[in-house]
């Protein structure tokens, strides 16, 4: 695993893809400002080495291009705040005023650009769209835990016009040091712990899973709960409940909401797993049970 510990970023543009999707109020003002707090250590990193940063994010759900609720011109000021600098805005993430932004940056400056989501192509994984993004920078760091397993154009496919210029940042870095520790040597029994309404994008996770933990619980689909249950047990083997489980993500979740879970969890539980939530992961692990 390569990090930006390894790399020396003097005179250098970094492309640090972070998860800057954090909650807003009426205002526009952040609430929650977790998710670019562990983002500072990875851009500092390379402020301090003499390099400068261009950082890009999404915001949000926007459905249909620019929507001003979902601007990413709403975090200047809050990140200028914690980097102790005039973060610069471009109105866009790709265009010849945006390459003239990002070629004029200076050592030590920060250009952070618009949602990636205004443009269709991040979500569809555009590789024309990927290219240009990689024509900002000379090297790209991956910083974005929450969204990682997407096949974005911003978070996979961009990876290839690198070459070995590409690396993990601090917050990607500790993330899977951490879940391999605990999945390869954590103490036994483990409880994997799963949350979002998109069980979709889940799928791989569970086949991850699924010889590997002990137990499980899901807040939103109590049958896949119980489904994982059953293979980790070896009541019914994985295969099964990979076809069982594409089953009702075609035929049955699209028809029905979600229905309550099978165990409600306590307060404290539900505010200690809302934390690490935070740190923009859809998944914790809990070890020992």
């Amino acid at each position: 695993m390569k990090t930006i510990d390894q790399i020396n970023f003097k005179g250098k543009k970094a492309l640090i893809r972070v998860d800057f999707n954090v909650p807003l109020n009426e205002g526009f003002k952040i609430t929650d400002d977790t998710r670019i707090c562990a983002a500072l250590p990875t851009i500092n990193k390379i402020l301090s080495a003499d390099g400068s940063v261009i950082l890009m994010s999404h915001l949000g759900r926007p459905k249909n291009g620019y929507e001003d609720k979902f601007s990413l011109k709403h975090l200047v000021n809050h990140i200028s705040k914690k980097l102790n600098i005039n973060v610069k805005f471009a109105s866009n993430c790709i265009g010849d005023e945006i390459t003239k932004m990002a070629n004029q940056l200076k050592n030590g400056e920060v250009l952070l650009l618009e949602n990636l989501r205004f443009h269709s192509e991040e979500k569809a994984g555009d590789k024309t769209f990927a290219e240009k993004l990689s024509q900002l920078a000379d090297i790209y760091i991956n910083d974005a835990f929450g969204t990682a397993h997407r096949a974005h154009a911003s978070t996979a496919v961009i990876a290839d016009f690198f070459g070995e210029n590409k690396c993990f940042g601090y917050v990607m870095a500790n993330e899977i040091t951490n879940l391999e520790k605990i999945l390869n040597e954590g103490e036994r029994p483990i409880t994997a712990i799963m949350g979002g309404a998109k069980v979709s994008s889940k799928i791989t996770i569970i086949n991850k899973l699924l010889d590997k933990v002990n137990k499980s619980w899901s807040a939103e689909y109590p049958m896949l709960e119980l489904l994982i249950t059953m293979s980790s047990t070896c009541i019914l083997p994985p295969v099964i409940v990979s076809v069982v489980v594409i089953w009702l993500l075609v035929i049955i979740f699209p028809k029905e909401p979600p229905i309550e879970p099978l165990v409600k969890l306590p307060p404290a539980l539900e505010l200690e797993i809302s934390a690490n939530l935070a740190s923009a992961s859809d998944l914790v692990y809990l070890s020992p049970n």
